[in-house]
């Protein structure tokens, strides 16, 4: 497609699973679509995945820098269903507790609420 994807939802619905290999990823927006489309999590310790992902239960965190922690995590889970699953499982309870639309939406009403008075 001509400037890139306009549908990240069609990509992630193609793959096996998301991974974030990113040094610098201060939000993490990703890691919560990918919870939304029901596709495990992989990523590196950066800021905003390694605040959203409970390790093990919503996805698997591997150390900055190290490519052989990560090709291993991949490894591990593209070779389980069972641990696949998992991840799959822990990331959709953690987008239900807090990324639906609904939440966000009351999120920020209440915020412009408190701020306008």
């Amino acid at each position: 497609e001509e400037g890139g994807p306009t549908d990240p939802a069609a990509l992630l619905a193609a793959c096996d699973a998301l991974i974030c290999s990113s040094r610098h990823e201060p939000l993490g927006n990703i890691v919560i679509e990918a919870w939304a489309q029901d596709r495990p999590v992989i990523a590196t310790r950066s800021q905003g995945p390694s605040a959203l992902i409970d390790d093990g239960v919503s996805g698997i965190l591997t150390p900055l820098d190290d490519a052989a922690a990560l090709g291993a995590a991949i490894r591990r889970v593209t070779g389980s269903l069972d641990l696949s699953g998992t991840l799959v499982i822990g990331g959709r309870t953690a987008y239900e507790a807090g990324f639906t639309e609904e939440i966000v939406v009351s999120r920020y009403l209440e915020f412009f609420a408190s701020v306008t008075g």
